[in-house]
C-alpha cells in the first residue's frame, strides 16, 4: 500500500514559482497554460497578499485572490513590504516549502533582490532535494567594483561579491532576457544551464490580430491616417523625444497614438502645440493590460526608441511582443533587447538616439504598404514561436525535465 502512495505522491513534478508581479491575473495565464498542457507538471504560484505597483507612473493596487485546480493554484502569501520590489521578504516561505515539497524551484527575481537571497537559504534548510532556477535581467557587472576606497563603495563590492558568490553555488539554472545577458553571466562564472527567455510572455489569446476591431477602434478615437502608436511609460529612456523629433514637418496624414502615462505627457502636449499635430496626438492614460491590445490594433506601426544610460537598459519590454504578436510592424532602437527581439538584422532598426534614422524607418513603412505587411507577417511569426505563451512553456518543460531536473 505505501508504493502506491509513494507512486501518487510522485506523479507530478512539483514546480513551485515565486514572484510578486504573478499577483495580476494575466501573467497567471502563462502557468495555468503550462500545467493543462502538460500532465506530469503540477504548479504552484506563491504571490503576495496585497501589492502597490508604482511600475505605471500611478500607484496601482492589487490583491492576490486563491486559486485552487486540480494541478494549478496560487497561493496569496504574506509580504514584510508590498511595494519595493527589490526589499521585500516572504512570510511563511519555511512552510511553504515543508508543505509543498517542490522539486523545482523558479524565483523570478535577479541578482542583488532580497527575496532570492532568502530562497536560496530556504531552499537549503528547508528544501534540499529541490532544484532551483532564477531570473536575471541584469546586462551589467553582477559585482560593482570600487573605484575607489570609500567605505560604501567596499561595502556595495564585499556584498555583491557575497549575493554572487551565493548565487553562483546555491542555484542550479537560470532564465535571462537576451543574448548579451547569458554571455556576461558566462564571463562571470555561472556554469548552470541558461534558457534565453522573458518571464511572462504574450497571451496570444489576448494579443492577436482583429481586423474589425481594428477599425472599430479607429473610427472610436477619430484616426483616419497613418497612425504611429507607442505603448508604456512616457519617459524620455523611452525614446518618447526622439519620436516627437522624427515626426516634426511630417505629412498631414500622420498620426501619434500614446498608450500610457509618464512625465513627458506635458511635453507631448507642448510638442504638439508647436508643430500642428493639435488634432493628431491622442493620449490614453493608463491602460491595463488586457486592454492595450485593442490600441494597439489601431496602429500602423508601433515604435519603441529606448536609450541605453549607465545604470538602465531595456532588456525585454513586452510591450515589442505584444505589438508583433498583434500583427503591427514595429520600429525599434539599438537599445538592449529590442534588436533580438524584431530579429537582429531583419529587423526595422535605428541607432538609439538617432531620430533622422527614425524618420527614415517610417517613411519606409508608410510609402510602401506591401512592406507593412510583410513586415506584420514576419513579426507575427516571430512572436509565436519565440514570445507567446504556448512557445515559451514548450521550451520551460523541456529546459526543467531535460537540463534542470533531468529525470522526472
Amino acid at each position: 500500500m505505501w508504493q502506491v502512495a509513494a507512486y501518487l505522491a510522485k506523479r507530478y513534478m512539483k514546480l513551485l514559482v515565486i514572484s510578486h508581479a504573478l499577483i495580476q491575473k494575466p501573467a497567471q495565464k502563462r502557468w495555468q497554460a503550462l500545467a493543462e498542457k502538460y500532465p506530469d507538471v503540477q504548479v504552484r504560484l506563491l504571490v503576495p497578499r496585497h501589492w502597490v505597483s508604482t511600475w505605471f507612473i500611478k500607484n496601482v493596487e492589487f490583491k492576490g485572490e486563491p486559486v485552487r485546480e486540480i494541478r494549478f493554484e496560487v497561493v496569496p502569501i504574506k509580504t514584510t513590504n508590498n511595494r519595493n520590489w527589490g526589499r521585500y521578504l516572504i512570510r511563511g516561505l519555511a512552510g511553504q516549502f515543508r508543505e509543498y515539497r517542490p522539486d523545482v524551484i523558479f524565483c523570478i527575481h535577479e541578482e542583488q533582490i532580497l527575496q532570492l537571497q532568502q530562497t536560496i537559504l530556504y531552499r537549503k534548510l528547508f528544501a534540499p532535494k529541490a532544484k532551483l532556477i532564477y531570473f536575471s535581467m541584469n546586462a551589467f557587472d553582477r559585482v560593482l567594483r570600487p573605484k575607489n576606497l570609500h567605505p560604501k563603495e567596499v561595502m556595495k563590492f564585499l556584498m555583491t561579491l557575497f549575493f554572487w558568490s551565493r548565487i553562483k553555488k546555491g542555484t542550479d539554472g537560470a532564465l535571462c532576457h537576451f543574448p548579451p545577458i547569458k554571455d556576461q553571466m558566462r564571463k562571470e562564472g555561472y556554469k548552470h544551464p541558461i534558457l534565453l527567455q522573458t518571464q511572462i510572455g504574450v497571451d496570444n489569446e489576448v494579443f492577436q490580430p482583429d481586423t474589425r476591431d481594428r477599425a472599430a477602434m479607429r473610427e472610436k478615437l477619430g484616426l483616419q491616417g497613418f497612425v504611429i502608436g507607442f505603448t508604456g511609460r512616457l519617459i524620455v529612456e523611452k525614446g518618447v523625444l526622439d519620436l516627437l523629433k522624427a515626426c516634426e514637418n511630417a505629412p498631414d496624414d500622420w498620426e501619434l497614438l500614446f498608450v500610457g502615462e509618464g512625465p513627458c505627457k506635458t511635453v507631448i502636449e507642448e510638442w504638439a502645440k508647436n508643430n500642428h499635430f493639435e488634432n493628431r496626438v491622442y493620449m490614453t492614460g493608463y491602460v491595463p493590460v488586457n486592454e492595450v491590445v485593442r490600441y494597439m490594433r489601431a496602429m500602423d506601426v508601433f515604435v519603441l526608441g529606448s536609450r541605453t544610460t549607465h545604470i538602465w537598459i531595456d532588456t525585454f519590454p513586452l510591450v515589442v511582443a505584444q505589438a508583433m504578436a498583434s500583427a503591427v510592424p514595429v520600429v525599434v532602437s539599438s537599445s538592449g533587447a529590442l534588436p533580438y527581439q524584431v530579429g537582429e538584422n531583419e529587423g526595422l532598426v535605428f541607432n538609439e538616439g538617432d531620430s533622422v534614422g527614425l524618420r527614415k524607418q517610417l517613411e519606409k513603412l508608410y510609402q510602401e504598404p506591401d512592406f507593412r505587411l510583410q513586415e506584420a507577417k514576419r513579426l507575427y511569426s516571430r512572436a509565436q514561436h519565440m514570445f507567446c505563451i504556448d512557445a515559451m512553456n514548450s521550451h520551460f518543460h523541456r529546459f526543467i525535465t531535460h537540463e534542470i531536473v533531468k529525470k522526472i
